[in-house]
Parts: structure tokens; sequence; C-alpha cells
């Protein structure tokens, strides 16, 4: 992970800007409604409320982050976390050998 962190920071800065692919997806809520003879106006009237509420939460947009040199299926935010967590595990051993204080 350092490695891999490393070489991208040294691209960026000597090479050029390190670009990251973008995938998104969005997904709308919908509903369809169609009124037989055996359905009795109260539950038209709750589905609609239920379908109402469903609508209130809208279109959920999803859009991630990847480095194209990076093989795993992480992508920029949880490689950035993973980094951050083994950055500070290494810290730690650090001060628990007493090579920083």
């Amino acid at each position: 992970m350092f490695q891999f962190f490393r070489e991208i920071r040294n691209d960026n800065i000597h090479k050029k800007p390190v670009e990251t692919n973008r995938i998104g997806s969005s997904s709308m809520i919908g509903s369809l409604f169609v009124k037989t003879s055996e359905i009795t106006e109260d539950q038209i009237a709750e589905y609609q409320k239920e379908v109402k509420e469903k609508q209130m939460e809208g279109v959920i947009n999803e859009i991630h982050y990847y480095f194209e040199e990076w093989d795993g299926p992480e992508d920029v935010f949880t490689l950035a976390e993973m980094y951050l967590d083994q950055l500070d595990d290494f810290i730690s051993e650090a001060e628990r050998r007493g090579i920083i204080l």
C-alpha cells in the first residue's frame, strides 16, 4: 500500500497529474398503478402514501473513483482509508519500538 501511494505521489509530482477513472450510476424510484375492481379506495390511498414517501427519497446517484493502476476492487476513498489505517499502525509500531518519540 505504501509503495503504491509513493509511486502515485511521485508520478503526480514529477510526470503528470494522476487521473482517476470515474464510474457512476443513477437510479430512480417509480411506480405504475393499475386499478382493478378488487382493490378498495382505502388500499389505493395507502399505496399512494407509500409511493409518495419513496418518491421523497428521490434519485440516487453513486459515483466512485478508481486508480487505473490499482489492481484491486477498492475505490480511491477506500484505498485512502486503508492507507491511513496502515500508516497509523506503522507509526504506533515505531513509537512502541522507541524509533519515534
